[in-house]
């Protein structure tokens, strides 16, 4: 046998390396099999100290899973596993109260089942676009389950695909940013808002600029804006609600069975439904319908049918929303200096429509909408008063115009003719010797001079007080027109000013003369009194009376506006009730002072 050599190196953990070489020329089998076996319990125990350590790396690894998974648990954001069906297997607590379930609830459902009903089609987009290995971010809105109410979420998405490319799954990182996205929402309407009220635009325009915008910008099926007129609030402008529902809800007011108003022991009006009690600004803070600021909001109306009525806080209760099918509504007031003078009314078919947060931003923004409105409002009424007043101006200087022109011709006709027939008479005397009536010619003008100069300056007014004229003008008109005049006097035994006397003559004086002129009547009455710190006066003639235009809110005649002016400028009011074939009532009511009272008036 030719010689081997033989090189045997033992490797073995902890111990030294050894290294024999030789020539043999013959190896036993005992010696063979004994380093065999050497080799294989080397071999052992290697594998022994891989195991060990491989068992050591995969707790290591598992709990470092465990505090991993811990952090995504307790994290601020979401975390979002689905599988090729796009069906959940595995998500954090915070994606589950989110989303308003449990992960139990939450594993094997898709996120379809949740996403906003507006957005599942665009959701349906983003989880193929998952298929085709892309990765993105984007918004999207869901709804809670245990709610219903919507919220956005901000996500960024990663697909896992295998060596084929194919999906295996996908995670995504969920943040909700409702907060933000409604914040920039709030700001981009208000923004919108305030440059609809700094147009110059008359007040019907830009109620209705204003719910057109809040409609779209809240994505509701209705809005209507209420602004106060008198003691109602009907509707300014809407948009969305049918006529027969304007119709029948415009007034708020409470009518008892024969039309009337209905009112409180105090007095006070008495408005139905909930939206009559946030105009009263008579909301329960107590209640959950209701809003500290003064608001009343529901998600599901269709409990307000189900109240006793021993718990319903509303008055008369119409339920036409509810009726209509508006499952959301939302009713706030509409304020200018802490005083209610509108309602902003938002309507939705859709429940959950609405959040505390979002009433509490209209409730600011009506605040902002109450200024511009009134201010709006007073500018229309400053204008509309420039504009009368400028008319008003020029019809006294035609009145003025037309005085004059009737004086002259009064003087050419009656007194100038009466003095030139008593001058003709005079001279005829003279030359016949006889004696005809040139005196009494001459009385008759003189009376016609008196006559003339006391409808300018009606000195018995000055000299006898306001009860001595108002009786000598009526015995006037009587012997003038031979039409019946009674007259009633009470509560007077002094002046009550300069001012007021003559403003409360002139008026006598220009109802008179219409009267004269225009009414056809046979009969006339004037009542007048002084009670409750005003004077009363009633003028009531039996004749034609007349009619106005149906877009005139009062009479247009230069003598009835004379009338009216001349009430307003003394403080007061004038009312006039007619119709053609019914005669004319005209009411005067002008204020006094205490002074007045103290001279023994009342």
């Amino acid at each position: 046998m030719a010689p081997v050599s033989i090189a045997i190196i033992v490797v073995v953990p902890g111990v030294a390396i050894g290294w024999a070489t030789g020539t043999l020329a013959l190896v036993s089998g005992v010696a063979f099999g004994v380093l065999l076996l050497i080799a294989t319990v080397c071999s052992i125990w290697r594998l022994r100290s891989d195991l060990a350590m491989s068992k050591r790396t995969i707790l290591m690894l598992k709990k470092k899973d465990a505090e991993l998974r811990d952090v995504v648990d307790h994290s601020l954001f979401g975390w979002w596993e689905i599988d090729v069906d796009f069906k959940t297997t595995f998500a954090n607590q915070r994606m589950a109260e989110m989303l308003g379930t449990t992960l139990n609830e939450l594993m094997g459902r898709s996120p379809l089942e949740f996403v906003h009903e507006d957005d599942r089609d665009a959701l349906m987009v983003r989880l193929h676009n998952r298929k085709s290995g892309m990765k993105e971010s984007y918004e999207i809105r869901y709804r809670r389950k245990d709610n219903g109410s919507p919220w956005s979420a901000s996500m960024t998405a990663t697909p896992r695909l295998d060596s084929d490319g194919y999906l295996v799954s996908a995670a995504a990182i969920v943040l909700d940013v409702t907060r933000r996205v409604q914040t920039d929402h709030e700001r981009a309407l208000t923004i919108d808002i305030l440059r609809i009220l700094n147009e110059p635009r008359s007040l019907v325009d830009l109620t209705k600029n204003i719910i057109t915008s809040i409609k779209c910008s809240q994505a509701c099926d209705a809005v209507g804006l209420r602004l106060k007129k008198g003691d109602d609030f009907p509707y300014c402008c809407q948009v969305g609600f049918s006529d027969a529902f304007v119709a029948a809800e415009s007034s708020l007011l409470s009518r008892a069975k024969d039309g009337g108003i209905c009112r409180t022991d105090k007095g006070a009006i008495s408005m139905d439904c909930t939206c009559g009690l946030v105009c009263l600004g008579k909301t329960d803070q107590k209640n959950a319908l209701f809003t500290p600021g003064g608001s009343a909001w529901v998600n599901d109306s269709s409990f307000l049918l189900k109240l006793p009525a021993a718990q319903d806080p509303r008055l008369s209760p119409r339920n036409r929303c509810v009726h209509e099918g508006y499952s959301s509504v939302a009713l706030i007031p509409i304020r200018c200096d802490q005083e209610i003078v509108g309602l902003l009314q938002l309507n939705a078919y859709k429940t959950n429509h609405f959040t505390l947060e979002t009433v509490r931003f209209y409730e600011h923004l009506c605040a902002i909408i109450g200024v511009g409105l009134m201010s709006t409002l007073t500018r229309e009424a400053l204008q509309t008063a420039q504009a009368e007043l400028t008319s008003y101006a020029n019809a006294v200087v035609d009145a003025q115009e037309e005085e004059r022109k009737r004086i002259a011709q009064e003087l050419h006709e009656g007194v100038i003719q009466t003095l030139s027939l008593a001058r003709h008479r005079f001279q005829s005397t003279a030359m016949s010797g006889t004696g005809p009536d040139g005196d009494e010619l001459l009385g008759l003008g003189i009376d016609e001079i008196r006559r003339i100069t006391h409808s300018l300056h009606p000195s018995i007014l000055v000299d006898l007080g306001l009860a001595a004229a108002m009786q000598s003008l009526c015995s006037d008109f009587e012997a003038r027109t031979q039409k019946r005049t009674t007259v009633i006097i009470e509560g007077i035994s002094v002046s009550l000013g300069s001012q007021v006397d003559l403003t409360l003559f002139r008026i006598m004086q220009e109802a008179l003369n219409n009267i004269e002129k225009h009414s056809d009547a046979t009969m006339v009455s004037l009542d007048f009194s002084v009670k409750d710190w005003a004077a009363h006066l009633r003028i009531f003639d039996n004749g034609k009376g007349f009619s106005i235009k149906k877009d005139d809110k009062a009479p247009t005649g230069l003598g009835l506006r004379h009338i009216k002016e001349r009430a307003h400028a003394a403080g007061g009011f004038a009312l006039f009730d007619f119709s053609p074939g019914k005669g004319t009532n005209i009411l005067i009511r002008i204020p006094i002072t205490k002074a007045y009272n103290a001279g023994g008036i009342l």
